[in-house]
């Protein structure tokens, strides 16, 4: 299934719904609903908020000219992490994206989330494209006894293969998360549209010339 703009499993606790300010809600976990390393899938909530900043990464080892002129681009993502077989799907992109993505897998190796998903079509905008296939792999923190994802800090890298031999992850960009959210219709509310924008290669904003 891809996305353009089973029985539920049992926790150990409960979760609470809180309402936000301006509408949409947001799930929160209780302590009691921490779960030994190999129950982690079935404790996290499903429903979040990924914006991706894709554009040039400071150190990066993807090609010289791509990116090169410092554009970037936030692409929101909204994602329900299904427990079973850790199946990660995305539900809705920010308006204006022009990215489609299909269904991916996710997992908690230790205070590290990971999650990838596949590009359904080629991505290119400017001087910044991704393959048809691609994979875009999301490391975030995550902090196990809230059973919560870090909301800074994402890091999302494309695979790759240089002098046809190694094989390594190269950064395209980053990544900042929000939620949990209760329901899929709560994450897709608060689902912004995609922003082009001017940056330097960590990300901030400033005027370039062309």
């Amino acid at each position: 299934m891809a996305v353009s703009s089973s029985s539920p499993s049992r926790l150990r606790g409960h979760a609470r719904v809180s309402r936000r300010r301006g509408g949409g809600a947001v799930l929160r976990c209780s302590k009691s609903a921490v779960a030994p390393a190999h129950e982690t899938r079935q404790v996290v909530p499903p429903f979040w908020i990924f914006t991706v900043d894709l554009g040039r990464v400071k150190d990066t080892w993807m090609e010289p000219q791509w990116g090169a002129k410092g554009v970037r681009y936030e692409i929101p993502l909204a994602v329900e992490l299904k427990p079973e077989g850790g199946v990660a799907l995305p539900v809705a992109v920010g308006a204006y994206a022009q990215m489609e993505l299909g269904e991916g897998n996710w997992t908690v190796d230790g205070s590290t989330f990971r999650m990838q998903l596949p590009l359904s079509r080629r991505y290119e905008r400017g001087d910044v494209w991704l393959d048809e296939g691609t994979p875009l792999n999301f490391a975030v923190g995550f902090y196990p006894d809230a059973c919560r994802i870090a909301q800074r800090g994402g890091r999302v890298t494309i695979p790759a293969v240089r002098w046809f031999v190694r094989r390594e992850k190269r950064l395209v960009g980053t990544c900042v998360v929000r939620g949990p959210y209760a329901t899929k219709d709560d994450a897709t509310r608060e689902l912004e549209s995609s922003r082009v924008r001017k940056g330097d290669h960590d990300g901030r904003v400033y005027e370039t010339r062309d």
